[in-house]
Formats: structure tokens, C-alpha cells, sequence
């Protein structure tokens, strides 16, 4: 999980995390500390003081204000992004977020129904639907009166079965962005189905409606929330904020003022002709005495872990492709307004950092200037990459076969 998603993860259970004077400050107002977070938060600890480092680099914004009253609303562009790539393939699954929870004892079907539509009436964005307008994109909420929950029984041995079927295509223009079911497999087990669209949700996001939804359930008051995202996605379309993301723009620009070329990586097999999703992970342990050793290089030259294997990364990329220049995309919360916090929706931004691996350079001497790159490509993180219009040249084995 990175620095940023930590922090916010944190504050879901009200625990607030700050630095002053180099040190962390934390206010725990809940009594909800435990000695894994203290020690978590021991061993993460540059990692947020150089966050919070950054941050405060960052220009201070004014409130976000709450967009006029209308029928519908812009895109942001995060979520225009995430329109083209749904619309471009309809019956595509990548962006959806399904999630199965396993709920074991008691469970008040009547209380979970009051608190799965409360979310819904909470937060804008699990009842918005994207339509064309002269052919522009435009959201529009519903008010969530029909929003429906399905409810079922089911068998141990089918759970897996019922949670890929239900796992489906949306339509955008009229389903609902979130989908739920709950499924009685018997008496005190129960699997509660969610899936969500990845155009109003991130990471983030889940974490606060798992939050909402147990206070829901717990039939505790949530204060009204400020804003939502249609004001958010109506605020960065003014002038000011555009005049704002030209300044950034500008930096990328720049930063890919030299063409790249995509990184010819072996493969175990020939890719695919048709494009699909299927994929896999290797999962791995890194010893106690190696993480040890990762962290003592890290601080010696004020940067986190993250930077740290950022650069080894970079490094490998470079041995496996044969070329020193390395564009790696890595995403960032895109939260970095703080009306932004407990707002549900779609932030996520990606960063493409451009690196240049100098063989004769020592590692200590790369992870800085890794280490100063990424710095100030989080100064300039407002401007979305799907705006950035960069020129890509075609590989070397392209060129040749034209």
C-alpha cells in the first residue's frame, strides 16, 4: 500500500497521522491504536516524513465550492478516461471492482438493507450514469429510489459460481454503478457480493464505504457530507484550475521532449493476437535481514522504501531490455486536495517517471537522482496522463519491419 493510501487508510479509523519538526504526531482519538500500527508506523516512518515533506511543498488551494444546481455534470478527467476504455470495449470486466464477504453469525438482513441503501443515498457517485450529450459525456445522478439489492440462497459448493456470474458488464448509461448481493449459504454464514466500476471508485474509495457501511449498520449518525464528486469534477473544469494544469503540462511536456521507446522485455511466449486480461502474480518474501538493509540505504540518502524499489526496478528493466532509457507509470491517489478526503470516487492518477540508467553510476548516486525525479514528478501530479498528448515513436523492431 503507498505512503498516501496508508495515511488515508489510517484516518478511516480516525487515526490521524502528522508530522512536526521531523517527528510523527499522532492523535488517536478513538483509542483504536494497537502495538502492529505503532510498529508499522515505526518502520514506515520516512517514508511519511517525506511525504508530508511534499506536500507541504505543494500550493495551498481554496475550498473546492459546490457546482450549480443542474441536470447533469462534466467528467472529470479521470473519469473521461475511464468512459473511453469501458465504451471502447463494452463487455469488458477490467474495470470492475467485485469484492465477496464472507459474514459469519448473527446478521440482520432488515439493518444491512438500511445501510446498503443509506451508502447509496450518501454518496453520489454509486447512483451516477454517464450519458451522451452532442456527443459529450456528461454524468447525471439518479436519486437511488429504484437501486436494488438481490437477495438469494445458495450452497457452499456454488459460492464460486454465483460470484463469476455475477460478475457482469455495466452499461454506463443506465446501470447503476454499483451492484450488490447477498447470499444465505445457511443459518449464520452469508457471502455479501459488491462490484463496482472503477469510474466512481479507487482504493480509497472502498475503504470509506466499508467504513460508512458498518456505521450504517451500526445505526450511528454520519454528518452530511460537503461535497461530492460532481462539485469536484465541475471545480477542475473552471478557468482557474485549468490556467493551474497548463503550468503542470508544461513540465511533462518537457519531460518527454526527447522520444521513448517502448521496452522490448522477453516474454516465456509469443503475446496473444487479441488483447485479453488474463494474467498472473508471483508472490515472494523479502527476509527480515535484506528489508533491514533496503531501509539503512533508504534513509542514508532521505528517501523511502518505495524509491528504493523504485530504482531496483529500474535497474532490472534496463538489464532485461538492454536500453538505459526506463518510463515506468505508477499510480498516485490524486487526492491531494483536502476536501477531497471522504469523498467517494475516481482520483487515481498515474505518473509515467522517466528514468536514465547510468551504468557507471554507483546505486547510492541512482537512488537519489530517482529519488529527486520522483519528488518533482509529484509536484507536478495535477495534470492527468490521459491529457498528456506525448508522442510515443515506435519500437526500433517496428521501424525496421516498416
Amino acid at each position: 500500500m503507498r505512503v498516501d493510501e496508508y495515511i488515508s487508510n489510517l484516518r478511516s479509523r480516525n487515526i490521524i497521522v502528522t508530522v512536526h519538526d521531523g517527528q510523527l504526531a499522532i492523535n488517536d482519538p478513538d483509542d483504536v491504536l494497537t502495538s502492529e500500527v505503532i510498529d508499522e508506523l515505526k518502520t514506515r516512518k520516512s517514508e511519511i516524513v517525506s511525504f508530508f515533506k511534499t506536500v507541504s511543498k505543494q500550493k495551498t488551494f481554496e475550498t473546492i465550492p459546490r457546482a450549480p444546481k443542474g441536470d447533469v455534470y462534466p467528467l472529470s478527467s479521470t473519469q473521461s478516461r475511464m468512459y473511453f476504455l469501458q465504451t471502447f470495449d463494452k463487455d469488458s470486466t477490467a474495470y470492475n471492482m467485485p469484492v465477496a464477504h464472507e459474514v459469519l453469525g448473527a446478521l440482520d438482513i432488515d439493518r444491512l438493507t438500511f445501510a446498503l441503501r443509506s451508502l447509496v443515498d450518501r454518496h453520489e457517485s454509486l447512483r451516477t450514469v454517464f450519458r451522451l450529450i452532442d456527443g459529450t459525456p456528461v454524468q447525471h445522478v439518479l436519486d437511488g429510489s429504484d437501486f436494488e439489492i438481490v437477495y438469494d440462497n445458495c450452497s457452499r459448493d456454488d459460492v464460486d459460481v454465483a460470484f463469476s456470474d455475477f460478475i457482469r458488464p455495466f452499461n454506463l448509461s443506465s446501470d447503476y454503478p454499483i451492484r450488490v448481493s447477498l447470499l444465505t449459504i445457511e443459518e449464520g454464514k452469508y457471502f455479501l457480493f459488491m462490484d463496482l466500476h472503477h469510474i466512481v471508485s479507487d482504493l480509497i474509495s472502498t475503504s470509506i464505504l466499508v467504513q460508512d457501511l458498518m456505521n450504517y449498520y451500526q445505526k450511528k449518525l454520519l454528518p452530511e457530507l460537503p461535497l461530492q464528486y460532481k462539485d469536484y469534477a465541475h471545480w477542475q473544469q473552471t478557468p482557474s484550475q485549468q490556467e493551474t494544469l497548463t503550468q503542470h503540462k508544461d513540465f511533462w511536456l518537457a519531460e518527454f521532449s526527447e522520444e521513448s521507446y517502448p521496452l522490448e522485455l522477453p516474454t516465456i511466449s509469443d503475446r496473444p493476437l487479441v488483447k485479453n486480461n488474463e494474467g498472473a502474480s508471483l508472490s515472494f518474501v523479502i527476509d527480515k535481514a535484506t528489508t533491514s538493509a533496503l531501509m539503512e540505504i533508504s534513509e542514508d540518502v532521505e528517501a523511502t522504501l518505495f524509491m528504493n524499489l523504485f530504482a531496483i526496478y529500474n535497474v532490472l528493466l534496463s538489464k532485461l531490455s538492454n536500453t538505459d532509457d526506463i518510463v515506468v507509470g505508477t499510480p498516485v491517489s490524486g487526492r491531494s486536495h483536502p476536501d477531497l478526503e471522504h469523498i467517494v470516487g475516481m482520483f487515481v492518477n498515474t505518473l509515467p517517471i522517466r528514468s536514465h540508467v547510468d551504468t557507471g553510476m554507483g546505486f547510492r548516486d541512482f537512488l537519489v537522482s530517482v529519488k529527486d525525479k520522483i519528488l518533482e514528478c509529484l509536484d507536478h501530479q495535477f495534470y492527468e496522463y490521459e491529457s498528456c498528448l506525448l508522442y510515443t515513436s515506435p519500437s526500433p523492431r517496428d521501424r525496421q519491419k516498416s
